[in-house]
């Protein structure tokens, strides 16, 4: 789950919420392939709008497919309503991973920290992390500690860097 549409569906395929379309130049649809092959295998649903995306059914679902965004997703202090939050993507995720028995690994980055930090925008990597920090926190409160491991890392990190001399008192969010 995530943004990124334009990288599923080839040139000429509009996008539904507008934009440029698909931008894949070898002329392959990877949703409806994606569709096709986890249908054959379970209850396999594509959403890409927050509202259809709270309707699914993740107690009878097996594969969800979420692509909310033709690029990035917007920064959670947008407030895209469009958009699920990352903590809704978590909850999601869990609750249908969870119907499996042999268990599941889930890999949720907060990878828009990283992306406000290396656009200078300081207010929405810092708004980015309380939204990952709500999405550990529903991970860690729909597990077992006894059989869950969570893990939190980063592969790199970014400083927040003020540049100028701004006036003592500035906002410098």
């Amino acid at each position: 789950m995530g943004g990124g549409r334009q990288k599923f569906t080839p040139k000429g395929v509009d996008d539904p919420e507008g934009g440029d379309g698909g931008k894949r130049e070898d002329g392959k649809n990877l949703i409806q392939i994606w569709l096709a092959q986890k249908t054959i295998l379970g209850n396999a649903s594509y959403v890409w709008h927050r509202d259809d995306f709270l309707t699914v059914d993740t107690a009878n679902t097996d594969y969800l497919l979420g692509l909310f965004d033709w690029g990035h997703m917007e920064y959670a202090i947008e407030n895209d309503l469009s958009n699920p939050s990352l903590e809704e993507m978590t909850k999601s995720a869990i609750e249908i991973l969870q119907n499996d028995p042999n268990g599941y690994f889930l890999f949720v980055e907060g990878g828009n920290i990283d992306r406000a930090h290396h656009l200078n925008e300081h207010r929405s990597a810092l708004e980015e992390a309380l939204e990952f920090e709500k999405a550990i926190s529903r991970a860690d409160s729909m597990t077992d500690p006894q059989d869950t491991l969570i893990l939190v890392t980063a592969d790199h990190s970014q400083p927040i860097v003020i540049n100028g001399y701004s006036n003592r008192g500035s906002d410098i969010l």
